[in-house]
């Protein structure tokens, strides 16, 4: 597709000044990053030396109360109670490892997060752990009463994890728990072991790596690991399958799928301080995006790409389902979007959509197109209107199919996406 302004270099590549991708990417190294290392690496070691050491914990007192009320049959309560310590692993999840982590737009109201699933290899008995998650969870939090305090975190308690904010630092890290069977995680560290030897297989990079050949032999059972839930005790729960997934599109379209997943939610998180609208909707919008190019998308037209993304959104938004790419049955990506929500956001899209195509067909001042996108995308898109060529193009970053049809996500599995 031809347009009058090419906008590309505003979004990437832009030399004097930092690019759109450059202002709102929180790369390693940068200070947001190491924030949020740090702050892991501070939680991990605590959570590790008190599980490792369990001793009493959940054997006397309060522990040993919460344990025995909330397990299921005697069976189960005495292989718990002989348990007396707990040999952790963590794996790292969402945006931190998607690569598509941005700045807040409003930080008055937003947050950088970092996932850090804790991994329990665990016995099972009746396809779930012998411990019940309200033991676990009261483990985890134990073990970080002391560390939250010293450096005047705090932690909140939600229903599928432990949130601690590193207040006044515009930051949380969310800690997940899951269980793992112990006989299968086994099998598979063992597989793991041998290929890489024990260091790497110790950090829990069994269940990291996507881009690792036969990842049957270095998976564990998608019903064998159990995500801990305060209300309903275990859910089944895999976000490796996502990521997975994820990291299939992303080497099949190449650096500009991330790319896209960064400027979307940048545009999201510049018109909307909440919303129920989830990153992971978002991805799965633009890799629908590429998935209706007549080609694979290339690397020098953000701003088309990024017009296609916008097309695709407001007909997602409209149908009413995002659908979990994963989980053929699950419920949609944006099932939380509330009908008054959606009649926002789909105003908003249908906006984004008129204002990528005002700034790339309806004008040949360069000054005009670097205004709209930046009244789309906000002040972060840099005001620099010689790097916008206006001319007929002779790129082309595929044919965007622009019609409403829907076209069938891609399946891979079936379990659920973290």
């Amino acid at each position: 597709m031809s347009t009058l302004a090419n906008a590309h270099p505003l979004f990437s590549g832009l030399r004097r000044t930092a690019s759109f991708n450059k202002e709102v990417h929180i790369q390693t190294g940068d200070p947001e990053d190491k924030l949020l290392r740090n702050a892991r690496r501070t939680l991990r070691q605590a959570i590790r030396e008190r599980l490792n050491n369990l001793g009493t914990l959940l054997t006397e007192g309060e522990g040993n109360k919460i344990r025995i009320t909330n397990t299921d049959s005697m069976s189960a309560a005495a292989k718990g109670r002989n348990i007396r310590a707990l040999d952790v692993r963590f794996l790292s999840q969402g945006s931190f490892v998607y690569e598509t982590l941005v700045r807040p737009a409003q930080p008055e109201h937003q947050e950088i997060d970092l996932d850090d699933g804790i991994y329990i290899p665990i016995e099972f008995e009746g396809g779930y752990p012998v411990l019940p998650s309200a033991a676990l969870f009261y483990a985890v939090e134990s073990a970080l009463g002391p560390v939250v305090k010293e450096n005047g975190w705090t932690f909140e308690r939600k229903s599928t994890c432990v949130r601690v904010t590193l207040t006044g630092e515009g930051a949380h890290i969310d800690l997940p728990l899951f269980a793992v069977n112990q006989e299968d995680f086994n099998r598979v560290e063992e597989n793991f072991r041998g290929r890489v030897g024990l260091l790497e297989s110790r950090e829990a990079a069994t269940l990291n790596d996507s881009q690792i050949k036969d990842r049957e032999s270095f998976r564990v059972g998608k019903d064998l690991i159990l995500l801990a839930h305060r209300e309903k005790n275990w859910e089944q729960s895999d976000p490796k399958a996502f990521q997975d997934w994820f990291e299939d599109c992303a080497a099949r379209f190449g650096p500009v799928l991330r790319r896209m997943c960064r400027y979307l939610k940048a545009w999201r998180d510049e018109h909307f301080a909440e919303s129920h609208l989830s990153s992971l909707a978002l991805m799965v919008v633009c890799v629908e995006a590429c998935e209706k190019l007549d080609g694979e998308p290339v690397d020098n037209r953000d701003d088309l790409l990024m017009w296609a993304a916008a097309e695709t959104l407001t007909s997602m938004l409209k149908s009413g389902m995002i659908p979990n790419p994963i989980v053929e049955d699950a419920p949609p990506l944006d099932a939380k979007v509330t009908a008054e929500e959606r009649a926002k956001l789909v105003s908003a899209a249908e906006t984004l959509d008129e204002q990528m195509d005002q700034a790339l067909n309806a004008t040949h001042h360069a000054q005009i197109v670097v205004n709209r996108l930046r009244a789309a995308y906000g002040t972060r898109l840099p005001d620099e209107p010689d790097a916008v060529a206006v001319r007929v193009s002779d790129q082309t970053a595929a044919h965007i199919v622009r019609e409403s049809k829907t076209v069938p996500m891609p399946r891979v599995g079936s379990s659920v996406s973290g």
